[in-house]
């Protein structure tokens, strides 16, 4: 148990949460996890997923010079989940299908 006693219980629950937010980070970042400021291990298993994964994949394709349509970005979203290993990035996945 974690137990400061001069500070006060959701202080010490913030402080908890603040430390577990910042360990996830690093070992993400470690695992190679992201790209820059991206999260780019998104696994698509729902619509608020599915928009993200497509939003973070246009973004890094609009950092190389590319541009392509939500539509176009939802498409691929699918078709690299069909395709991509469960050990690799669907967003790394979408933006190869665009660069090569």
């Amino acid at each position: 148990t974690f137990f400061i006693p001069s500070l006060p219980p959701i202080t010490v629950h913030l402080l908890l949460k603040m430390l577990l937010n910042a360990h996830s980070t690093l070992v993400m970042g470690r695992l190679g996890r992201y790209d820059g400021n991206v999260m780019t291990f998104v696994r698509p298993t729902n619509n608020k997923l599915i928009d993200r994964t497509v939003r973070y994949s246009r973004l890094i394709l609009e950092r190389k010079g590319i541009r392509i349509s939500y539509e176009d970005g939802v498409r691929a979203c699918f078709r690299a989940t069909e395709t991509t290993p469960p050990d690799k990035s669907i967003v790394h996945s979408i933006v190869s299908a665009f660069t090569a």
